[in-house]
């Protein structure tokens, strides 16, 4: 800067007296000079001024005067000066903050993992970034430029959303099918919003996730989970026409078994081997049911009809089913029942099972003239149920998955009898989902076994009314007009017999088209019929007969699943039965019918 050098007469220190310039040097020379000497001139001038015109007195006081009038000027001037440089200074400072920014800025654009790009008003990319390009597969000259229009699968979806970004919306997770340049199609999310200045649209802003690999994934695990679902569709039609094949030619044999244990002209060697007939009838039943029980589990459809259950009513009945195989075996079976808490909310049919499979086990592998103890007691708020036997024992490495599916394949168990093992990994699921608990304790091989059954009790029993119950009873022997429709004539034909045989009125045809036919001449109270008919259905018969009269009814049927027991429920029949047909239960289901006034609702 140019520096008033050849005014010698100043003093030094106004030479150097100028503010600092933002590069160091002083800026004060030239400004300080020319001000100090136009006060000085001015001064002189003043001077003169005075002396020619002015009395004498007034000269010193104008000249100290002007002096500090020139002195303050000059002091106003530097300072300005210096606020100047300062503000230059914070200019800079903030041009090169911002500029530093806008870098900042850039480079996090480039370099983001996520997708993104500008537009304009209209839809022209303005700018878009590394991974945006790579996604769609173009250069930059190739995309800056082009409308974002073009680069969506659903262009007026792509106008839709500038027009939601025109009017102040801010886009969240919005899917969009993106067109690369190879023509193929990138599902992506997108965030959007619009950078506003003073009101003006500067640009909109957008962010894209590709999620391209995570819907074909979803995909795959649809299709996937509707395959597995058809597939266990068919396993369950398969498995229900297969149990309904099995059951149905046992259930003439069971019932003419029934009716031949009836006489009692019998010799001792044919009652013998009926009993010898019958229990592998029922246990061929008894498979199929477990084979269908296992597949409701593993599949978490174990369904609980809950009630009011009185656990010691229900291991008494199990006794007495037994009784014909412990007396067989002549087994001491020890029966002690002392909980004094021994009501549950629970499903009667299931826990009867439950019991049965223990002490069934119990008989099952106890030699002859072996013992066994069915006991109960009260326990924390539960009964505990026991079923010890002097048996055959289980092995220590068996014990911890005894209750496991088809266990006794592969266990030392299976030496000494045959079966599937389902049935302790059904009690075991049956127990678990009515709260309760069972395991197993054994000394070893040759040292017995002790199953304990655990249930939670109902916290305050409940009295039932006696009354019913009694009328129940009194009226359970009155005769009922029963009509059997049973397509296969020997099951119709045995079946009606023992009805008769028990002084019931029956009549028995085979085909829907008979079975409406006798109703419109005859008044019956009870149908029992089979649910697959030749000209029709068991459960569209009971419909039919249901509305031209009040009529109980029992289905019989080989198909055994919830869903086909509710199918029956809901068409109006009151028991539905799986075949072959329990005449024990048959007969008992008839007699509570039979106890029932007409049209009551059997739960």
């Amino acid at each position: 800067m140019y520096k008033l050098r050849s005014m010698s007469f100043l003093p030094a220190k106004f030479a150097r007296s100028g503010p600092p310039s933002p590069g160091g040097e002083r800026l004060g020379h030239l400004p300080v000079a020319i001000l100090l000497l136009s006060a000085f001139f001015s001064a002189l001038l003043a001077a003169w001024w005075s002396t020619i015109f002015l009395p004498r007195p007034s000269l010193f006081t104008l000249l100290a005067s002007v002096l500090l009038l020139a002195a303050g000027l000059a002091a106003s001037l530097v300072g300005r000066r210096r606020e100047e440089t300062l503000l230059k200074r914070q200019i800079a400072e903030t041009e090169a903050r911002v500029h530093r920014c806008e870098k900042e800025a850039a480079e996090y654009f480039e370099n983001a993992a996520t997708g993104m790009h500008l537009v304009n008003q209209d839809g022209t990319i303005l700018a878009m970034n590394g991974a945006g390009l790579e996604l769609l597969g173009y250069s930059r000259e190739e995309c800056v430029g082009r409308n974002v229009v073009q680069l969506q699968a659903d262009p007026q979806a792509a106008r839709e959303m500038l027009r939601r970004l025109a009017h102040g919306e801010v886009l969240r997770g919005v899917g969009v099918r993106m067109r690369c340049k190879d023509g193929s199609l990138r599902e992506v999310l997108v965030d959007a919003d619009v950078l506003w200045r003073e009101g003006n649209f500067i640009h909109a802003r957008f962010a894209t996730r590709d999620i391209t690999e995570q819907k074909r994934a979803e995909a795959e695990l649809k299709t996937a989970k509707e395959n597995a679902e058809a597939a266990a569709r068919t396993k369950d039609r398969f498995l229900a026409v297969l149990s309904h094949e099995l059951r149905t030619p046992l259930t003439p044999a069971l019932l003419a078994v029934s009716e031949l244990e009836r006489n009692s002209k019998l010799p001792v060697g044919a009652r013998l081997n009926l009993g010898i007939i019958r229990r592998n009838v029922e246990l061929e039943a008894r498979l199929i049911d477990d084979l269908l029980e296992l597949t409701r589990i593993s599949r978490g459809k174990l369904e609980l009809n809950l009630s009011e259950v009185e656990t010691h009513s229900l291991i008494r009945k199990v006794v007495d089913l037994c009784k014909a195989d412990i007396d067989f075996k002549q087994l001491e079976v020890e029966v002690d029942l002392r909980a004094s808490r021994r009501k549950v909310y629970g499903d009667p049919a299931r826990l009867q099972q439950v019991f049965w499979n223990l002490l069934r086990n119990a008989i099952k592998f106890t030699p002859t003239g072996g013992r066994i103890a069915v006991r109960s007691e009260d326990q924390d708020g539960r009964v505990s149920i026991q079923v010890a036997d002097s048996g055959i024992g289980i092995d220590p490495q068996d014990l911890a998955r005894i209750f496991e599916a088809f266990e006794h394949a592969g266990s030392s168990i299976a030496q000494h009898s045959g079966g599937l093992g389902l049935g302790l990994s059904i009690s075991h699921a049956v127990v678990e989902a009515h709260g309760g608990s069972l395991r197993v304790e054994s000394g070893g091989a040759g040292e017995g076994s002790t199953f304990t059954a655990e249930l939670p009790v109902i916290k305050e029993e409940r009295v039932r009314d006696s009354s019913s119950r009694q009328k129940a009873e009194e009226g359970a022997a009155k005769p009922l007009s029963i009509l059997v429709v049973e397509d296969r004539e020997d099951t119709a034909q045995v079946l009606a017999h023992v009805l008769e045989t028990l002084h019931y009125r029956v009549r028995a045809v085979g085909t829907m088209e008979s079975a409406l036919e006798l109703a419109e001449s005859q008044r019956f109270d009870l149908l029992i019929s089979d649910i697959g008919l030749p000209d029709g259905s068991g459960l569209e018969l009971m419909w039919k007969l249901s509305r031209k009269g009040p009529i109980k009814g029992i289905a019989l049927s080989g198909y055994g699943m919830d869903s086909d027991v509710r199918l029956s429920r809901d068409a109006g029949f009151a028991v539905h039965l799986t075949k072959p047909v329990d005449m024990t239960r048959l007969m008992a289901e008839v007699a509570r019918l039979s106890s029932q006034p007409m049209g009551h609702k059997v739960a």
